[in-house]
């Protein structure tokens, strides 16, 4: 599995209203409050071989980053992503449950053979 971290930091400046009273120049502070912290995560799994990529976001609160914190993750299953071809490993759900397609693997696998023919291999 493979990560890195991303969040908020001292570059950042944050829109605080307009300097002037026709609202064309931008008033900008350099002070930020981070109040999450992303991480990217890569991770294969097994069988299949799939490859996948997450946005994890980890809450932070006003006091900083206490232990309690580091335990609290959350995760969009719709910023789950698969990054690597599936072909026809999901086949068996295909047809009732399209949208699995990225996350399934199915027990009885389908190859195409030479002669360009469907081959079905039982995982027995």
């Amino acid at each position: 599995m493979l990560g890195d971290s991303f969040s908020d930091d001292d570059r950042l400046l944050r829109y605080r209203g307009s300097s002037d009273v026709h609202g064309r120049v931008p008033a900008m502070t350099d002070t930020v409050n981070s109040t999450e912290q992303f991480y990217r995560v890569v991770m294969r799994t097994g069988p299949g071989r799939a490859l996948f990529e997450a946005t994890v976001r980890r809450l932070l609160t006003a006091g900083g980053d206490d232990a309690g914190d580091r335990t609290k993750f959350d995760v969009d299953w719709r910023q789950i992503s698969r990054i690597n071809r599936y072909d026809r490993q999901p086949h068996c759900v295909m047809d009732s449950y399209p949208h699995l397609r990225p996350y399934c693997y199915c027990f009885t696998q389908e190859y195409s053979a030479p002669d360009n023919t469907s081959v079905i291999l039982d995982g027995t």
